[in-house]
């Protein structure tokens, strides 16, 4: 685990795999959560969609 607090570069270049991973999943899953968010905004329809549910779920 990263013990000191640095610049994004160097936190990224310290991170194992399994710990990328891990990231890169939780900033899809919070990209995704945006872009429901916009469009709910945007068009007022906040159904769903069970691909987004699936991402949150984290399959």
């Amino acid at each position: 685990m990263i013990q000191h607090r640095g610049t994004l570069a160097a936190i990224a270049s310290e991170l194992v795999a399994d710990e990328r991973e891990v990231l890169l999943s939780n900033i899809a899953r919070a990209r995704a959560t945006l872009d429901w968010m916009e469009t709910a905004v945007s068009t007022g329809q906040v159904h769903m969609d069970e691909e987004l549910a699936r991402i949150l779920r984290g399959e």
